[in-house]
Protein backbone atom coordinates (compact mmCIF):
# COMPACT_ATOMS: atom_id res chain seq x y z
CA UNK A 1 0.00 0.00 0.00
CA UNK A 2 2.76 2.38 0.98
CA UNK A 3 4.40 2.23 -2.39
CA UNK A 4 1.11 2.24 -4.53
CA UNK A 5 0.53 5.63 -2.55
CA UNK A 6 3.77 6.97 -3.23
CA UNK A 7 3.05 6.11 -6.79
CA UNK A 8 -0.30 7.82 -6.91
CA UNK A 9 1.11 10.99 -5.17
CA UNK A 10 3.39 11.81 -8.48
CA UNK A 11 0.43 11.17 -10.38
CA UNK A 12 -1.13 14.53 -11.29
CA UNK A 13 -4.88 15.21 -9.97
CA UNK A 14 -6.20 15.72 -13.79
CA UNK A 15 -5.22 12.19 -14.07
CA UNK A 16 -7.19 10.75 -11.61
CA UNK A 17 -10.19 11.74 -13.90
CA UNK A 18 -8.61 9.83 -16.54
CA UNK A 19 -7.83 6.69 -14.32
CA UNK A 20 -11.80 6.97 -13.03
CA UNK A 21 -13.40 6.50 -16.58
CA UNK A 22 -13.46 3.29 -15.85
CA UNK A 23 -9.28 2.70 -16.71
CA UNK A 24 -8.62 1.91 -13.33
CA UNK A 25 -11.25 0.07 -10.77
CA UNK A 26 -9.25 -2.18 -8.73
CA UNK A 27 -5.57 -3.16 -7.58
CA UNK A 28 -4.72 -6.93 -6.95
CA UNK A 29 -1.73 -7.78 -4.97
CA UNK A 30 0.07 -11.31 -5.01
CA UNK A 31 2.78 -12.32 -3.50
CA UNK A 32 4.75 -14.12 -6.11
CA UNK A 33 5.00 -14.12 -10.07
CA UNK A 34 3.16 -17.65 -10.29
CA UNK A 35 0.32 -16.01 -9.00
CA UNK A 36 -0.07 -13.31 -11.07
CA UNK A 37 0.76 -15.58 -14.37
CA UNK A 38 -2.30 -17.58 -12.42
CA UNK A 39 -4.37 -14.52 -12.42
CA UNK A 40 -3.51 -13.39 -16.28
CA UNK A 41 -4.45 -17.17 -17.53
CA UNK A 42 -7.70 -16.61 -15.86
CA UNK A 43 -8.62 -13.48 -16.86
CA UNK A 44 -7.45 -13.64 -20.72
CA UNK A 45 -8.25 -17.67 -21.00
CA UNK A 46 -5.03 -17.94 -22.68
CA UNK A 47 -1.61 -19.29 -21.67
CA UNK A 48 0.48 -16.47 -19.77
CA UNK A 49 4.02 -15.76 -21.65
CA UNK A 50 6.31 -15.30 -18.23
CA UNK A 51 8.29 -12.59 -19.39
CA UNK A 52 5.38 -10.57 -19.96
CA UNK A 53 3.10 -11.26 -17.60
CA UNK A 54 5.35 -12.59 -14.39
CA UNK A 55 5.12 -9.29 -12.92
CA UNK A 56 2.18 -7.88 -12.87
CA UNK A 57 -0.34 -6.95 -16.06
CA UNK A 58 -3.11 -4.84 -16.63
CA UNK A 59 -6.56 -6.19 -17.48
CA UNK A 60 -8.29 -3.05 -19.41
CA UNK A 61 -11.79 -5.19 -19.63
CA UNK A 62 -12.26 -4.27 -16.59
CA UNK A 63 -9.71 -2.04 -15.13
CA UNK A 64 -7.91 -3.88 -12.52
CA UNK A 65 -3.79 -3.78 -11.95
CA UNK A 66 -2.38 -6.82 -10.76
CA UNK A 67 1.29 -7.09 -8.97
CA UNK A 68 3.23 -9.06 -7.55
CA UNK A 69 5.09 -8.19 -4.52
CA UNK A 70 8.81 -8.02 -5.64
CA UNK A 71 8.43 -5.00 -7.10
CA UNK A 72 5.40 -2.85 -5.95
CA UNK A 73 5.71 0.44 -7.02
CA UNK A 74 7.44 -0.01 -10.05
CA UNK A 75 5.04 -2.94 -11.39
CA UNK A 76 2.19 -0.24 -10.10
CA UNK A 77 3.72 2.84 -11.86
CA UNK A 78 4.20 0.32 -15.26
CA UNK A 79 0.73 -0.57 -14.89
CA UNK A 80 -0.95 2.63 -14.59
CA UNK A 81 0.67 3.90 -17.39
CA UNK A 82 -1.31 1.18 -19.67
CA UNK A 83 -4.45 2.48 -17.63
CA UNK A 84 -3.50 6.00 -18.55
CA UNK A 85 -2.53 5.34 -22.09
CA UNK A 86 -5.96 2.97 -22.56
CA UNK A 87 -8.72 4.29 -24.20
CA UNK A 88 -11.98 2.89 -24.00
CA UNK A 89 -13.22 4.54 -26.80
CA UNK A 90 -14.14 2.28 -30.26
CA UNK A 91 -15.01 -1.62 -30.33
CA UNK A 92 -12.68 -2.96 -27.64
CA UNK A 93 -10.49 -0.07 -26.64
CA UNK A 94 -6.92 1.15 -27.60
CA UNK A 95 -3.89 2.09 -26.36
CA UNK A 96 -4.53 5.69 -26.75
CA UNK A 97 -1.17 7.70 -26.63
CA UNK A 98 1.43 5.16 -27.21
CA UNK A 99 0.40 4.05 -30.91
CA UNK A 100 0.36 8.37 -32.10
CA UNK A 101 2.97 8.58 -34.76
CA UNK A 102 4.89 11.09 -32.28
CA UNK A 103 5.00 8.75 -29.38
CA UNK A 104 6.52 6.31 -31.83
CA UNK A 105 9.47 8.64 -33.09
CA UNK A 106 10.11 9.84 -29.36
CA UNK A 107 10.15 6.19 -28.79
CA UNK A 108 12.80 5.06 -31.25
CA UNK A 109 15.08 8.37 -30.69
CA UNK A 110 15.18 8.36 -26.88
CA UNK A 111 13.92 4.77 -25.17
CA UNK A 112 15.08 1.84 -27.94
CA UNK A 113 18.55 0.19 -27.65
CA UNK A 114 18.25 0.29 -23.27
CA UNK A 115 18.64 3.76 -23.07
CA UNK A 116 15.51 3.41 -20.34
CA UNK A 117 15.39 -0.65 -19.66
CA UNK A 118 15.23 -3.68 -22.16
CA UNK A 119 11.48 -3.98 -21.83
CA UNK A 120 11.24 -0.19 -23.01
CA UNK A 121 12.81 -1.78 -26.26
CA UNK A 122 9.72 -4.16 -27.07
CA UNK A 123 7.26 -1.69 -28.43
CA UNK A 124 6.28 1.63 -28.22
CA UNK A 125 3.27 0.67 -25.81
CA UNK A 126 5.77 -0.85 -22.89
CA UNK A 127 8.11 1.91 -24.11
CA UNK A 128 5.40 4.20 -22.56
CA UNK A 129 4.40 1.83 -19.84
CA UNK A 130 8.30 2.08 -18.48
CA UNK A 131 8.98 5.54 -18.87
CA UNK A 132 6.03 5.71 -16.67
CA UNK A 133 7.19 3.67 -14.46
CA UNK A 134 10.45 5.85 -13.93
CA UNK A 135 8.80 8.95 -13.71
CA UNK A 136 5.87 7.96 -11.38
CA UNK A 137 8.20 5.40 -9.22
CA UNK A 138 11.89 6.33 -8.87
CA UNK A 139 12.33 8.88 -6.08
CA UNK A 140 14.42 11.18 -8.91
CA UNK A 141 12.78 9.92 -11.70
CA UNK A 142 11.50 13.36 -13.00
CA UNK A 143 14.60 14.73 -12.69
CA UNK A 144 16.01 12.01 -14.88
CA UNK A 145 13.23 11.73 -17.40
CA UNK A 146 13.58 16.02 -18.11
CA UNK A 147 17.49 15.54 -18.35
CA UNK A 148 18.02 11.78 -20.32
CA UNK A 149 14.76 11.69 -22.06
CA UNK A 150 13.36 15.64 -22.65
CA UNK A 151 11.25 14.64 -25.60
CA UNK A 152 9.43 12.12 -23.93
CA UNK A 153 9.09 14.31 -20.99
CA UNK A 154 7.63 16.58 -23.10
CA UNK A 155 5.13 14.57 -24.34
CA UNK A 156 4.15 13.29 -21.12
CA UNK A 157 3.88 17.73 -20.00
CA UNK A 158 1.84 17.88 -22.96
CA UNK A 159 -0.76 15.11 -21.77
CA UNK A 160 -0.76 16.20 -18.66
CA UNK A 161 1.02 13.05 -17.24
CA UNK A 162 3.28 15.12 -15.07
Amino acid sequence: AEAGMAVVRKIPPKMYARLSEGRLKSIVSHPDNQMVTRAWEEATGSPADPDEVAEGFYDPDNGTVVVNGADPAGVFAHEIGHALDWSQAGPGGYFQLSTTDDWKGIWRAELVRGRLTNYANTDPTEGLAEFARLVYADPNGTQMAQRYFPRAYAFFTKYGLV
